[in-house]
């Protein structure tokens, strides 16, 4: 398990918690977290509309 935590982590740049592997039933839902996950980090990184 922890082989498979640091190639997830290795491969999405996302500290990903090991709770996450035992929470999601499938590899189906655990990507959809992955993925929700990284959205989330991408939102909060964009620069906000400003005005000039």
């Amino acid at each position: 398990m922890t082989r498979v935590l640091n190639r997830l982590r290795e491969i999405f740049a996302l500290d990903i918690p090991l709770r996450w592997l035992f929470e999601e039933q499938t590899i189906g839902q655990l990507a959809q977290r992955i993925k929700g996950e990284l959205t989330r980090l991408l939102e909060n990184e964009s620069p906000k509309n400003s005005v000039v």
